[in-house]
């Protein structure tokens, strides 16, 4: 996300099979989601 200014909180993430157009799956990741708080750590230790 620091790489794109244009993509900002909350993120929405949508799940479907291919070749169906139900969704199968719904997550909305807000700032302190503790799932995307760990993402986030991760990978900023990771880059380092």
């Amino acid at each position: 996300m620091r790489s794109n200014i244009t993509v900002g909180l909350p993120i929405d993430l949508l799940v479907y099979a291919d070749g169906d157009l139900e969704i199968k799956r719904w997550r909305r990741f807000a700032a302190t989601d503790p799932q995307l708080v760990a993402i986030r750590t991760l990978w900023e230790q990771s880059l380092r």
